[in-house]
């Protein structure tokens, strides 16, 4: 449902989700758009990996077709499959590098 939030910063979480139709914003606790979501991409793995609160709410902004994975299921799936690991961490390098780059150049 658009503009239905999907998780809530703050909140505890026990889910990872997959985006794989539509479009949803990454929202700070002041209402900031951190992150745009397109098919294809995830979020929730922060919570899942160290147990901590949500780090942003993320928003619909238009219908969405999400794959819901539960902590056990991502748990599993990272022991499974080790090359999914190594990717989450690519993507967690990535997300820390485009927060420490300077406002302005």
């Amino acid at each position: 449902m658009e503009s239905a939030s999907i998780v809530k910063e703050g909140d505890l979480g026990d889910a990872f989700y997959a985006i794989l139709e539509g479009q949803a914003k990454a929202v700070n606790r002041q209402g900031r758009t951190v992150n745009r979501l397109l098919p294809g991409d995830f979020f929730g793995e922060i919570a899942l990996l160290d147990g901590g609160p949500r780090t942003a709410t993320v928003v619909a902004e238009t219908p969405l077709v999400v794959l819901e994975l539960r902590r056990k299921g991502f748990l599993r799936l990272l022991d499974d499959d080790p090359s999914i690991a190594a990717k989450l961490l690519e993507h967690a390098a990535a997300m820390l590098r485009r927060l420490e780059r300077p406002l302005s150049a």
